[in-house]
């Protein structure tokens, strides 16, 4: 599957309420971070709807779905929050730059060291 009908499956994905990925309005948002003019709730509504997005469109806007996909994907099995969209372009910008990003977690028993 490739083109506009990947992009917009990936999307509808990132975006559908029980993924808690992101919400429409985070995604805007992090659109217009971007320079992508015109994606707005509304845009992204009807687009949604419609089932399909034009090439120039698909041209600009995969990349970014496929950062994001990518970075919620790391995340599993937790989820992150896209509040603060300035945060989260920082974040992405540096890991498009090569940046290799780890995060170790240790759980201990706090109740066996009593």
């Amino acid at each position: 599957m490739s083109g506009s009908f990947s992009t917009i499956t990936k999307l509808k994905n990132l975006l559908r309420p029980t993924s808690g990925a992101l919400k429409p309005i985070q995604f805007a948002e992090l659109c217009q971070a971007y320079g992508l003019a015109g994606i707005t709730t509304q845009w992204i509504s009807r687009t949604l709807k419609a089932n399909k997005l034009n090439h120039d469109t698909d041209k600009a806007l995969r990349p970014l779905v496929l950062v994001v996909e990518d970075l919620v994907q790391r995340a599993l099995p937790f989820r992150l929050a896209f509040d603060d969209i300035e945060c989260v372009k920082l974040l992405l910008d540096f890991l498009n730059d090569g940046h290799k990003l780890s995060v170790d977690i240790q759980l201990t028993n706090s109740s066996a060291q009593q």
